[in-house]
């Protein structure tokens, strides 16, 4: 093993679960303001065997992913934060053929470990009992519990389940950078603003109630204890030369901000250095650990934290999985250099515009009038918009808020890099320039103004990692974004709290011609302005990106100025 290998990291992978459909997803959705038919729903997906794999298939998925491991196991550690089965014996067989394969890896139990195909449940402590005992003389593949450390070389490796505080506040975090500042003015015992979730929160909306045996409330909060106070021991214990690596199922840095989103993050507190290299604004934590999670399904990138999560996925994703799907930890010196950075919102943003039809331009006008507004009505951004909308100042204090946890990331932390971490200061510094346009407001700019909450729309909803990968932003996307705004604001009947669709309207007198490319107006939660309202629109647009001549030979481009 090198030195200093890479780490790989990825949890979540549910071998036995299927992807859910579309439809059981959008309904999910729907029943998420209604908690008991959210839960029974739930519940009745879970026991489906639509969406159980067979045995061939499951002992299918697990040969893909043992080979891809197996194939890379020289000079490389795999962290996989849990998550595995819906059956704990099933967990337990996972973990021992990774061992046998003689892959160096460290694994936690994930809630879902916990759970059993039979109707024989066991409880947290029964299985953690059982799995200590059935692993402790692993040398490859080794289970992280409470009071366990392994070394390689300068790398130390603890973890656990982790478990839950369920603790949440009632204070607005959007407006605070930095959760732990609120520790130093605030009694963490006041109840204001510090209160626990209980078990009437919850048992409507986490399977588990019914899934572990003898499932409470301050059983789990106990154990939740335990972990927080043996990481914390160890961390106050690091000397200058180790380098550790804290692995739990359970994000341990977010405080909720709702009873129910207590059982999804919990925050630990764990200590934190200041840097004897303080910058001119405020001293940032020097961390010399990395915290690796899963269990929300959602991936996270920021300051010492990484989370990358399968979530449930069909066979083929098995089939084709490659380490580009794994989070990567990579040797700092390795990876990074002093590189400037240039970044600005234009390069999200692709202002050509299609004018005639021809057959060099033929397909892409296709895709644009194809694309409809699956950007504008998609979930992440109908939140976006349904924000902004209510109250623009709670959006960009929270935009603000989330990109605060990214810094450069070329420094490095514990010695080890995010791989992301360059695209993700990209990202950041385009979000910076997003709310700096905002903030000003819609100043007749409608290219800067929906570019930025199209690109701010990513933070808000804890997604600035994906923003590198993010489809250009073009002259449509701008038109149709434009359409939706208007939509909401002249018509009061639309909820903005329950924006539910966006779609394009049908039948005759329904389209505006952009260049030359038809764009459909939009019908928002089944409610739409009429085509009149949007022809002034359309005509700034079109001398906006053709002149008032409108020439009929040439394909315009038009430079952004967003820089």
């Amino acid at each position: 093993m090198n030195e200093k290998p890479n780490i790989y990291v990825l949890s979540d992978l549910h071998f036995d679960k299927k992807a859910l459909p579309g439809y059981v997803k959008q309904k999910l959705i729907k029943l998420e303001n209604d908690p008991i038919a959210h839960f029974k729903y739930m519940e009745e997906v879970l026991k489906s065997g639509d969406y159980q794999y067979s045995k061939n298939k499951i002992k299918q998925n697990i040969k893909f992913f043992i080979d891809l491991l197996y194939s890379n196991r020289e000079g490389n550690i795999f962290v996989l934060a849990g998550d595995f089965f819906d059956d704990f014996f099933e967990t337990l067989d996972f973990i021992q053929i990774l061992e046998k394969a003689q892959i160096t890896s460290f694994v936690v139990l994930g809630n879902h470990d916990y759970w059993t195909y039979s109707d024989k449940k066991r409880t947290w402590i029964e299985c953690i009992e059982q799995a200590s005992m059935a692993t402790e003389r692993n040398k490859f593949c080794r289970l992280l519990l409470t009071g366990r450390e392994y070394k390689i070389g300068n790398l130390v490796f603890i973890g656990d389940t982790g478990f839950t505080n369920l603790n949440y506040t009632v204070l607005d975090l959007n407006r605070i950078a930095n959760v732990y500042d609120l520790f130093e003015y605030i009694d963490e015992n006041d109840s204001n603003w510090l209160l626990t979730a209980t078990i009437k929160d919850i048992e409507n909306r986490v399977p588990d109630c019914t899934q572990v045996k003898n499932f409470d409330i301050e059983t789990l909060k106990k154990l939740n204890k335990e972990w927080c106070d043996f990481a914390n021991k160890r961390i106050t214990r690091l000397n200058k030369n180790e380098s550790l690596f804290i692995v739990t199922h359970w994000p341990m840095d977010s405080l909720a901000e709702n009873a129910i989103d207590s059982w999804w993050q919990t925050l630990a507190l764990f200590p934190k250095e200041e840097t004897p290299y303080p910058s001119i604004y405020k001293p940032e934590p020097d961390n010399r650990y990395w915290l690796i999670s899963g269990h929300t399904h959602r991936d996270v990138h920021y300051w010492n934290s990484i989370a990358v999560q399968a979530g449930y996925q069909n066979e083929k994703w098995f089939q084709d999985l490659t380490l580009a799907s794994f989070g990567l930890l990579v040797p700092t010196e390795k990876l990074y250099s002093l590189i400037d950075i240039n970044s600005s919102l234009s390069v999200f943003t692709d202002f050509s515009v299609i004018y005639q039809e021809n057959n060099d331009n033929a397909e892409t006008s296709l895709k644009v009038r194809r694309y409809g507004f699956r950007r504008a009505g998609n979930f992440g951004n109908k939140r976006a918009i349904s924000a902004y909308m209510k109250n623009s100042e709670d959006y960009i204090q929270r935009v603000k808020k989330e990109i605060a946890q990214i810094k450069n990331e070329f420094a490095g932390n514990a010695g080890y890099s995010d791989a992301l971490g360059w695209q993700l200061y990209h990202s950041k510094l385009a979000v910076e320039a997003a709310i700096d346009v905002l903030e000003k407001g819609y100043q007749e700019n409608p290219f800067e103004f929906f570019t930025a909450l199209l690109v701010s729309g990513y933070a808000y909803n804890a997604r600035t990692h994906l923003l590198k990968s993010m489809r250009k932003v073009n002259v449509y996307d701008i038109v149709r974004q434009s359409m939706v705004f208007s939509t909401i604001k002249n018509i009061p009947e639309i909820n903005l709290d329950e924006i539910v669709t966006i779609k394009a309207l049908q039948g005759k007198n329904s389209s505006i011609k952009i260049g030359n490319i038809e764009l459909k107006i939009p019908v928002v939660n089944g409610k739409h302005l009429d085509l009149d309202f949007f022809l002034p629109m359309a005509n700034f647009f079109n001398n906006q990106l053709l002149g008032e001549d409108k020439p009929k030979e040439k394909m315009f481009q038009i430079e952004s100025n967003l820089s």
